[in-house]
């Protein structure tokens, strides 16, 4: 008994084929050495190719366990689960295996179309919109990857129907497109990339399947051509995959009566289709797939056993999904002890069968075997994030663009409404879409009411010079006409007749655009894709130029993309791979910022960062206070900047006011404030104010005047309820007396210098700045801010004192005042002093988020161009951000940092010397570096509850920041 236990594994592992010698034949020598060892049974069972569903709950691996091992199987299709049970599943059937199996998948897009948590490639007529067609074979080189990893040696893929019917239901979005040319190149690219790397694609579906109106799957289509039209169009790409060497065909259920008009025949089972067209004339040599034996096309006239047979003599290599297998089993080995077929027909079939293991590697034992880090290498990879990210910015297409109107040009000249249609919530779309500019956003359903979507219509005609529609859910049936209701088409007419510009953005089928007809700009986005959504917004805005070609055509309409005038420079988004930024980046931010907010060094922030013009990190953290109630979002929600105003307000304005000639930065400022004659501040000069170099004092408590030992306020100034001459707020319920800011501004002119004028920074240089800014300009800082700059970014986002306007924006409390105004502040200005001048200060006041300090910085990048303006001349931007003089760091009213290795600096000793940038008293920070094309934005409300919390100061969260940045720098 001893003996026999080392015996029987021996005698198992010479029958199952594997022996050393065997392994290290030759092609055709392996083949004949298996096939001359099997049986008729299991020469019978390497026909057979049948579903394994991978799911945690519900599979059928035990009866396909059964078959394994009882009929030999050729192979398995994969079919629904999760990527680690297919591995597992997969493993485990090739251990049990005699024979090594063949494992397919249907693919098309990747295993994400068949298994969940698996990243999703374009789907083909995406990738039928591409115009670069090395991206195709890449394309093709990812699919073969993810599937080798999975253990799939054969893909479904690639669908080589020419889809000239638009009311194709079953091939439609599924096919690279309408021309014959475009869909042969596309999918020749795809299935090079697919072999060249280890998987055998599949052309389907022969002889051609994109003529048909009905679904196969249900029904058996009937393709009426005759054959030179078939030779033309249907066959010809299956010519030309045979011609290169495709290694795999799967034959369609459809009726082809010029190809063989035995009534109700499909393809699949047609012997002069399969052996006499696909085999004798067209030369292939390679294996042919059955499709699935399960769909209603062939079992409607084909009996299970029967149909399985048919397959087979018709020329079929393989039995794809049989309808009943056991039973199939028992027709085909009857139907050989019958003569019906024969035993050398079917090794015909089975010698395919073994050619293609052997050329897949399976001759190795080892190699039926995947090892699941692999694939989740593959899937977490920066190449195929990478890779998906570029398909669909190149896909995108901009079909129709009616007097050029895209890229919006001037901005602050349109009203602009966002009108979503297919999602009961707002899609990522919208968030960046107001990135951009303000946009207010309204929802449809196909299932709202006419009276609903007219009162719709009416608002937008009557509030709104343009409306961007986005598209969603949209069916791909054309009998539900893709969504596009009369309901909606008349909305969209009812626009039109009223002079709305309309754009469209398609994130779906795009047959769809056979029912639009006068939109002002059409884009089609081809599916649900967030990156796709960020491109359409790119283009509409011209953050992005569109590459796209629409891969079908309507009767002439929208031959060619839409022209596309490239100019309006505004800044685009990307992923930190794409501006060669490392993607760890995102993990340190992430880390750092919740950190701090962990620790109660502030209870929310917004962070976004820039590298040549892309956005590629942008992210709320936390919420408004520590209880947690309202989450930070990075468009509803607006900042107090504190100082950040002396840079993005005042200093903005100086700079354009000097560029103009308006503003003397040589010239004493009694020049411009002339009540300031005969006092020491009249006499010193404006460059002096950016400079800070003064000497006036950094800051005075000045609201401590209004209030009494007791803590009482006086009355003088300042009444709990508005009247008469007291309207100006605090807060909600302080009112101060309106000629206060004109009190408060000649205390400050008539401060006592230092006498040294060296650097000190102060507030009140900034707050005397904009008092000379408001006389030149006979407007207040905002308004002329607004109109001068503003507006023109799209800066809608960026206000002071938006507690007194209406506006959408939520606001995060900055602190809870115990001494002075004895509220929480919220809306208003945290300075005290800013609040006393009115809340609109040359030092303090701004309120804004990240998007909107973002354009500042894009225009600080361009040399003063933003959109299709030129808002200020390269030479002013750089002489204001350059260090100015050699005694003091700082630009004209930019901050820089310290090149001295004694001194603190206010950021990162990673900055160049071009850097510039400012910091907040509220945890704020906009830093610049035109040596690295680069900007990042923080806002938070680290003084809340208190401003003693110093945490966030003491921790050098903000240094930290900008040093992850530039270490992430490649």
């Amino acid at each position: 008994s001893g003996k026999l236990i080392y015996i029987i594994p021996l005698i198992f592992f010479y029958f199952s084929g594997f022996s050393q010698n065997a392994t290290n034949l030759s092609e055709e020598e392996w083949v004949e050495y298996h096939l001359r060892r099997m049986s008729l049974e299991e020469k019978i069972g390497q026909l057979f190719m049948v579903p394994v569903w991978a799911r945690p709950t519900e599979d059928n691996l035990k009866t396909v366990s059964k078959w394994v091992k009882k009929y030999n199987l050729g192979g398995i299709i994969f079919m629904q689960g999760t990527p680690y049970k297919q591995m597992e599943y997969s493993n485990y059937l090739q251990r049990i295996s005699k024979y090594p199996l063949l494992i397919a998948q249907d693919a098309e897009w990747g295993p994400a179309m068949r298994l969940d948590s698996v990243p999703r490639l374009p789907k083909q007529m995406t990738m039928g919109a591409i115009s670069n067609d090395s991206l195709l074979y890449q394309y093709g080189k990812y699919l073969a990857k993810l599937c080798r990893s999975l253990g799939v040696h054969i893909n479904f893929a690639p669908v080589v129907d020419v889809n000239v019917n638009p009311d194709n239901p079953v091939i439609n979005y599924r096919s690279f497109g309408e021309d014959k040319h475009l869909v042969t190149q596309k999918a020749l690219m795809v299935m090079h990339g697919m072999q060249d790397n280890g998987v055998f694609a599949t052309a389907k579906h022969f002889p051609g399947h994109g003529d048909t109106d009905k679904d196969s799957h249900y029904n058996l289509p009937v393709i009426k051509h005759n054959i030179n039209r078939l030779n033309n169009i249907e066959l010809y790409p299956f010519k030309y995959l045979i011609k290169y060497g495709v290694k795999a065909i799967m034959t369609a259920h459809l009726y082809v009566p010029a190809l063989d008009s035995t009534e109700n025949l499909p393809a699949s089972l047609s012997e002069k289709i399969i052996k006499g067209l696909l085999r004798d004339s067209l030369k292939f040599n390679g294996l042919v797939f059955s499709d699935a034996l399960t769909m209603h096309a062939v079992l409607k006239y084909f009996p299970p056993g029967k149909v399985e047979l048919q397959a087979l003599k018709a020329g079929n290599d393989i039995l794809l999904f049989p309808s009943d297998m056991e039973l199939a089993f028992k027709t085909i080995k009857q139907a050989v002890l019958d003569s019906v077929i024969t035993e050398e027909e079917i090794e015909t079939h089975v010698r395919r069968i073994l050619k293609a293991k052997y050329q897949l590697g399976l001759n190795n034992y080892k190699n039926r075997f995947v090892k699941p880090g692999n694939f989740y290498e593959i899937i977490n990879s920066d190449s195929l994030k990478l890779f998906i990210r570029k398909c669909y910015k190149k896909a995108i297409t901009l079909v129709n663009n009616e007097v050029l109107f895209l890229p919006i040009q001037n901005i602050n000249n349109e009203k602009i409404a966002y009108l979503q249609i297919g999602y009961d919530k707002l899609a990522p779309f919208y968030q960046f879409l107001q990135a951009y500019t303000k946009i207010d956003g309204f929802l449809v359903q196909r299932k709202n009411s006419p009276y609903y979507l007219d009162s719709i219509a009416q608002n937008i005609s009557d509030n709104y010079s343009t409306v961007i529609i986005g598209f969603f859910r949209i069916p791909h049936s054309p009998r539900r006409l893709y969504g596009m209701s009369a309901k909606i088409l008349d909305m969209l007419c009812e626009f039109h007749n009223n002079g709305i510009k309309t754009v469209v953005c398609l994130f779906g089928n795009p047959y769809s655009l056979q029912y639009l007809q006068k939109e002002t700009a059409i884009l089609v986005g081809y599916e649900e894709n967030k990156t796709l959504q960020e491109a359409a917004a790119e283009i509409i805005f011209g953050g992005l130029e569109p590459y796209g070609k629409l891969p079908i055509s309507f009767k002439g309409k929208y031959p060619y993309p839409a022209p596309y005038p490239a100019y309006a420079k505004r800044f685009g988004f990307a992923v930190p791979q794409e501006v060669g930024v490392n993607p760890n980046i995102d993990y340190r931010l992430d880390s750092l910022i919740s950190d701090a907010i962990a620790k109660h060094y502030t209870p929310g922030a917004q962070l976004l960062l820039m590298k040549d013009g892309k956005i590629f990190y942008h992210k709320a953290f936390g919420f408004e206070t520590y209880q947690n109630k309202q989450p930070i979002t990075l468009t509803n929600h607006i900042y107090d900047v504190a100082s950040l105003t002396k840079v993005v307000a005042t200093t903005l304005a100086a700079m354009k006011l000097y560029e103009d000639g308006k503003l003397n930065l040589y010239k004493q400022i009694q020049y411009y404030l002339p009540e300031t004659k005969r006092k020491p501040i009249g006499k010193i000069k404006v460059v002096n104010l950016l400079l800070h170099k003064t000497g006036m004092p950094p800051y005075i408590t000045y609201w401590k005047k209004l209030v009494d030992p007791l803590g009482n306020l006086d009355t003088n100034y300042i009444k709990k309820h508005p009247e008469e001459n007291f309207t100006l707020q605090l807060t909600d319920k302080l009112f101060l007396r309106n000629d206060f800011p004109d009190t408060l501004f000649s205390w400050i002119i008539n401060l006592q210098l230092s006498p040294t004028k060296k650097y000190k920074y102060s507030d009140f240089n900034m707050i005397i700045l904009a008092k000379i800014i408001e006389r030149i300009t006979n407007k207040n800082l905002e308004e002329y801010l607004r109109e001068t700059f503003y507006d023109e970014l799209g800066m809608f986002s960026t206000h002071f004192n938006p507690r007194l306007k209406c506006l959408p924006f939520k606001t995060p409390p900055t602190e809870i005042d115990v001494y002075f105004r004895k509220d929480t502040i919220r809306g208003y200005v945290h300075d005290e002093n800013a609040a006393l001048l009115g809340g609109i200060a040359g030092h303090a006041g701004v309120f804004t988020n990240v998007y909107d300090l973002a354009k500042l910085s894009f225009l600080m990048l361009e040399s003063g161009e933003y959109g299709a303006e030129c808002l200020l001349n390269a030479e002013t931007v750089s002489f204001f951000t350059k260090r100015f003089t050699t005694d003091n760091r700082r630009g004209l009213g930019w901050d820089k940092p310290e090149t001295a290795k004694n001194k603190p600096s206010p950021t990162t000793k990673l900055a160049s010397p071009y850097a510039f940038g400012h910091l907040g008293f509220t945890g704020t920070q906009i830093w610049i570096d035109p040596k690295y094309r680069i900007a990042c934005v923080l806002l938070t409300n680290r003084t809340y509850p208190s401003r003693s919390n110093d945490g966030f100061n003491k921790a050098s969260v903000r240094t930290k920041v900008m040093e992850i940045f530039y270490e992430s720098l490649k």
